[in-house]
């Protein structure tokens, strides 16, 4: 199998993955008693040990590179919290309050969130045709979520 179809078939299965635990989420919610929060520390953790299990089989030298220097160690921190656990816990909290297919319509919308950090942040506007794209996006699925309400 060629690099190109073995990536294909991974973002395939992937997004298939994804969409799955969302429909799970919204009916482990719907169906039990089972917190958000304890949802996603279970998720991370389970995936943290996994990974870092078929890593340390891969690439153990990778593995003892990161645990030896503290700034790589803060560094991996501050994604697992910031990032991992952000965005995850925001997810399924969409999916618990809404449903699955409006949580992930609303995930999919956040490059408009990292353009406007973006330019606040380097104080200075994307190029010409960025702007227009956050709007086309949300002209484009409001209609979804909201009966017809447009940007």
């Amino acid at each position: 199998m060629n690099k190109q179809t073995k990536g294909i078939l991974l973002a395939a299965g992937g997004a298939s993955l994804w969409g799955g635990s969302g429909a799970a989420a919204q009916y482990l919610f719907s169906t039990t008693n089972i917190s958000t929060t304890w949802l996603v520390a279970v998720r991370l953790i389970a995936a943290g040990i996994l990974l870092t299990l078929i890593s340390a089989l891969k690439a153990p030298h990778q593995v003892r590179a990161l645990t030896h220097q503290q700034r790589n160690l803060a560094y991996l921190l501050a994604f697992a919290l910031f990032g991992m656990m952000n965005s995850q816990l925001t997810y399924f909290l969409a999916v618990k309050y809404s449903n699955a297919p409006t949580a992930t319509v609303i995930q999919y919308l956040q490059p408009v969130l990292i353009i406007l950090w973006l330019a606040v942040s380097q104080r200075q506007w994307p190029r010409r045709s960025t702007p227009s794209c956050p709007g086309r996006c949300c002209n484009a699925t409001m209609p979804w979520l909201s009966a017809g309400w447009r940007c």
